[in-house]
C-alpha cells in the first residue's frame, strides 16, 4: 500500500514542496529503484538527498516555509518476516539539522533493510503523530503534548510510536550492521527484540551512570504494534513524568530533569524496570538480571527476544562487550548525543567508543 501522509491539525495535507517529502514515492517506484541501482549507489543517493536538505535547513529555508515536513517516509514493500514486527523503521530528530554522519547512519538502515519503510519525525511531526494516534487516550496524549523538555519528549515518543505502529525505533546516531532478518535468526513467534546495554556480571560495583545490575537498550528497539509490554511502558512513562513534576513542585510543561531523572523516568533504567516486570508477569516467575547475565546467544523469553551485549552495544567499555564489530553485532551506536556529555565536555564511559565508520 502507498504510504500515507500524516495530516496536520488543520486537516490539510503537507505540501510535497521539499526534499524529504519528495523522497516518498510509490511502492512500485521504490522497488524498481532497488532493483536497478546497487545498494552502495542507493546509499550515496540517500546521503546526497539528506545533505541537500541539511544545506537548505542551514540557510533558513526550513523555517520560512509553512509547509516544511514534519515527517519523511519511504513506503513499505511487501515483506514476509518470521515475526509479528512490522517492516517499519522510525527515527526522531529534535536537535539541529542532520549532518553527514546522520545521513550515513540513515542510509545504512535503508540499504540493509530494502523492504522496510523509513520515517523520520521532527518535533512538530511528533505532535501530529500523538494527536492522531492517541486521541482515545487523553492522559497519554496530553502528557506528551504538554511536555516541553526535548530529552524526555524524545524518549517518550519512541515508545508511543512503537505502541501505535510497531517496527524498529532507532536513534539517528546508530548504524545498521546486519539486516533485521538476522536479528531474529531461526526464532519464531517473536514480537519484540531488545538488546542488553549493561551487564554488571560479577563486577563488585555498578558502572558509572548505571542504576541496575542489568540495563536494556532503548536507543534501538523492535516491537510489534499494541504489544502489552510497550503499551505498559507508555502508561508507566506518562505517570513517571507526572510524578517527577509533582516531586519538583512543577508542571509537566516546566519539568526540569537532571540526568538521573531522565534515566529513571523515561530512559533505560525505567525501560529495563518495565521489561523485567513484564517478563515476570508472563512467565509467572521472577525474571531479573540473574536470568540473563552473561548470555552469549539471543534468548527468547515468551515472545521477547533478548540479544546479548554485542547485539546492540558492541564497543561499550564494560559488560564484556567486543571492541570491534563481531559476528553477532546487529547495530553500532555512535553516541553522538550531546546531552549525555559531562561538564567540561568529558564524555561518559559509553561515549568513549571509536566513532569511525564500520568497514563493510
Amino acid at each position: 500500500p502507498r504510504s500515507k501522509n500524516i495530516r496536520p491539525s488543520n486537516g490539510k495535507e503537507s505540501a510535497p514542496s521539499n526534499i524529504l517529502i519528495n523522497a516518498s514515492c510509490s511502492n512500485e517506484r521504490i522497488m524498481l529503484l532497488s532493483g536497478v541501482i546497487s545498494r552502495p549507489l542507493l546509499a550515496s543517493i540517500v546521503l546526497a538527498l539528506f545533505l541537500i536538505y541539511t544545506f537548505l535547513s542551514n540557510i533558513g529555508i526550513r523555517h520560512l516555509s509553512p509547509h516544511m515536513p514534519t515527517t519523511a517516509t519511504l513506503p513499505t514493500a511487501n515483506l514476509t518476516v518470521s515475526s509479528g514486527i512490522p517492516p517499519n523503521i522510525w527515527e526522531i530528530n529534535f536537535g539541529p539539522p542532520l549532518n553527514e554522519d546522520n545521513a550515513k547512519s540513515i542510509a545504512s538502515w535503508i540499504t540493509k533493510n530494502p523492504g522496510h519503510s523509513f520515517t523520520l519525525l521532527t518535533n512538530d511531526g511528533g505532535d501530529i503523530f500523538v494527536q492522531s494516534r492517541y486521541d482515545s487516550k487523553p492522559f497519554i496524549r496530553d502528557t506528551y503534548l504538554e511536555l516541553k523538555n526535548p530529552i524526555l519528549r524524545s524518549d517518550f515518543l519512541r515508545y508511543l510510536i512503537l505502541a501505535a505502529e510497531g517496527g524498529i525505533y532507532t536513534d539517528i546516531d546508530v548504524d545498521a550492521i546486519q539486516p533485521f532478518s538476522q536479528w531474529i535468526g531461526d526464532h519464531t513467534n517473536v514480537n519484540a527484540v531488545i538488546g542488553v546495554e549493561y551487564d554488571q556480571r560479577s563486577d563488585p560495583e555498578l558502572a558509572r551512570g548505571m542504576f541496575l545490575p542489568m540495563q536494556l537498550c532503548q536507543w534501538t528497539i523492535a516491537m510489534n504494534a499494541h504489544h502489552p509490554l510497550i503499551v505498559k511502558m507508555t502508561e508507566a512513562v506518562a505517570q513517571a513524568i507526572h510524578d517527577l513534576a509533582n516531586t519538583q513542585g512543577s508542571s509537566v510543561e516546566k519539568v526540569m530533569p537532571e540526568k538521573a531523572d531522565v534515566l529513571l523516568t523515561t530512559g533505560p533504567a525505567k525501560w529495563s524496570e518495565v521489561v523485567f516486570q513484564y517478563l515476570s508477569s508472563v512467565t509467572h516467575s521472577k525474571v531479573d538480571h540473574r536470568n540473563l547475565t552473561g548470555i552469549k546467544q539471543p534468548r527468547l523469553v515468551g515472545d521477547i527476544l533478548i540479544l546479548p551485549i554485542d547485539g546492540f552495544a558492541t564497543g561499550v567499555p564494560h559488560s564484556g562487550a567486543s571492541k570491534k564489530v563481531a559476528a553477532n553485532t546487529m547495530i553500532v551506536h555512535r553516541f553522538h548525543g550531546t546531552w549525555k556529555q559531562d561538564p567540561g565536555n568529558e564524555k561518559s564511559p559509553d561515549q568513549k567508543i571509536q566513532s569511525e565508520r564500520v568497514p563493510e
